[in-house]
């Protein structure tokens, strides 16, 4: 089922900046209506003023937006009188047009000396396999608008009409949704269909999965275990889709696409589509929601475990720190023995004795051991 019968790309300004006669300023008249040698060669064969003047301001137009504009004189009087100003001596304004012939024998010289063509049957052909490629990759109307317009350039070949542009856009975008609805049937088995007809009926599915969208209040746990609640209610239908998703040969961008639109209508102008595709919107919502809590999720897990290398590094350097400093207290406490197994007035007998009063018999080889062999590894 097809949406797009009159597929709205453009507002009225961008059309108008596109398709419509150009309103160039004096200051850019100077270069766009300047005549060069070979705009001579074509004006040194043409008689009539009126002909000459709708060639200056069809190369102008041609410099300003790369394209072709039919026009009279009076609609276009300022650029005209600026060009009679400029090269003819002032002239009054033509009050008649020049004929098709002319008008479009003009348009072939300019493009011979710029190197454009006009969309021939075959070129139109290749835009419209273009659009179909482009619509693979995404979904949204003005991505295929704005690259088919640059498929045009690339070639250098005079852009379609609008309508023309429109049309393409739109039988390509209603081409890969057909191709996803019918590819989405084969794929569902009875009890997939009934799962999603049932979030579909439901009036709260739509507002409940909008819900999951809301991004966690900080990487803590508790937001965390809401992250992993938002996840279990959808699990059912995510283990489904997971296998149907990449079936369908469906890219990121489409994804996100129905994924938007589903947030974009309400549960009633979601049923409101046919059930295939509505079966599609919210198969792509509940992907779409699933994956980025599991984003979210695995950013707290680095996070997490960022926190806790960092703790223990910082645990690691204070424990280091403490073992120095006992290692040093340690080392006054075993010089102040060595003192007294020094001293001349201190009986042989006496020395344990006095030794054992700085450090207690039971706790003595222990001393020994670390005194030998301190623990200063992180």
């Amino acid at each position: 089922m097809a949406i797009y019968n009159s597929l709205k790309i453009l507002n009225e300004n961008e059309i108008e900046e596109l398709f419509k006669l150009p309103k160039i300023d004096h200051e850019d008249r100077e270069s766009l209506f300047e005549i060069t040698a070979e705009d001579k060669q074509y004006l040194s064969k043409e008689p009539e003023l009126r002909v000459k003047l709708n060639y200056i301001l069809q190369i102008g137009y041609f410099r300003a937006k790369r394209n072709f504009y039919r026009f009279d004189f009076h609609e276009v009087k300022d650029d005209a009188q600026y060009i009679l100003n400029r090269y003819f001596c002032r002239s009054p304004i033509p009050n008649k047009v020049v004929n098709k012939n002319k008008h479009y024998a003009a348009q072939h010289f300019i493009m011979e000396m710029h190197g454009y063509s006009r969309h021939s049957a075959q070129f139109e052909i290749e835009l419209v396999r273009q659009a179909n490629r482009l619509s693979k990759r995404d979904l949204t109307p003005r991505f295929i608008f704005d690259e088919l317009l640059h498929y045009c350039e690339q070639y250098q070949v005079v852009r379609p009409k609008y309508s023309t542009l429109q049309s393409m856009v739109s039988k390509a975008i209603t081409r890969e949704e057909n191709r996803l609805l019918t590819k989405l049937e084969n794929l569902l088995d009875k009890s997939s269909r009934l799962t999603l007809d049932g979030l579909i009926a439901n009036e709260k599915t739509i507002s409940d999965l909008a819900l999951l969208k809301k991004d966690p209040n900080g990487l803590t746990t508790t937001e965390m275990e809401k992250e992993l609640s938002k996840q279990s209610s959808i699990l059912t239908v995510f283990e489904k889709s997971k296998h149907m998703i990449p079936e369908l040969g469906i890219s990121r961008q489409n994804l996100q696409y129905y994924s938007e639109l589903c947030d974009y209508y309400d549960s009633y102008r979601v049923r409101a589509f046919s059930k295939k595709k509505a079966r599609l919107l919210i198969l792509c919502l509940i992907w779409q929601r699933f994956t980025k809590i599991n984003d979210h999720l695995i950013d707290y897990f680095i996070y997490k475990t960022n926190w806790y290398e960092t703790e223990a590094s910082t645990e690691a350097k204070n424990c280091v720190y403490e073992a120095k400093v006992k290692a040093s207290r340690d080392k006054i406490i075993a010089s102040k023995m060595l003192k007294i197994v020094h001293d001349d007035k201190v009986a042989p007998e006496e020395i344990r004795p006095n030794c054992y009063e700085i450090v207690s018999e039971d706790k003595f080889t222990d001393f020994a051991d670390k005194l030998a062999k301190p623990d200063l590894d992180e």
